[in-house]
């Protein structure tokens, strides 16, 4: 009888992981946006993993983007956000959330290095104050609609 409840406990446990029904998990960020254009050679590295960066590919909430010596990408944002980083660059998405009814979020993103271009969405526009972008040297608060930065 023990044998039995043992092989239906077990069974049950794996039928759970098969639906997902397991021990909790963290939920699945919502994507940050798509990636429009790659030039040369990008990559996003996502946790450990290093992926390929695509016409079409999601970037998600703590995506990191780096670009080559020949590399160039430009990305569109769930608010019509239009970044864009040129050769040699890493940039961050530490932060980023937005609610397409109401238009409330909020943006943190961090240049490391190279060049970097935005043109502010939606989320600027209802609230400046949601949205900044970080150097190795100072934060800027978005408050216009472009800008261009380059960190050394």
């Amino acid at each position: 009888m023990f044998l039995r409840l043992q092989q239906k406990t077990f069974l049950v446990a794996v039928l759970a992981v098969f639906l997902g029904l397991g021990a909790p998990h963290a939920e699945a960020a919502d994507p940050a946006g798509m990636i429009k254009v790659v030039k040369g050679s990008v990559s996003i590295l996502r946790g450990d993993a290093v992926i390929e960066a695509t016409p079409g590919a999601q970037v998600f909430p703590q995506d990191r983007l780096r670009t080559g010596a020949d590399g160039s990408v430009g990305i569109t944002l769930k608010d019509d956000t239009l970044i864009s980083s040129g050769p040699n660059s890493t940039v961050a998405i530490d932060k980023y959330a937005f609610d397409a009814t109401t238009h409330v979020g909020e943006m943190l993103i961090s240049v490391l290095k190279g060049t970097f271009s935005m043109v502010s969405g939606m989320l600027v526009k209802h609230s400046p104050e949601a949205a900044a972008v970080k150097t190795p040297t100072a934060t800027i608060g978005v408050r216009g609609t472009e800008f261009a930065i380059e960190v050394d």
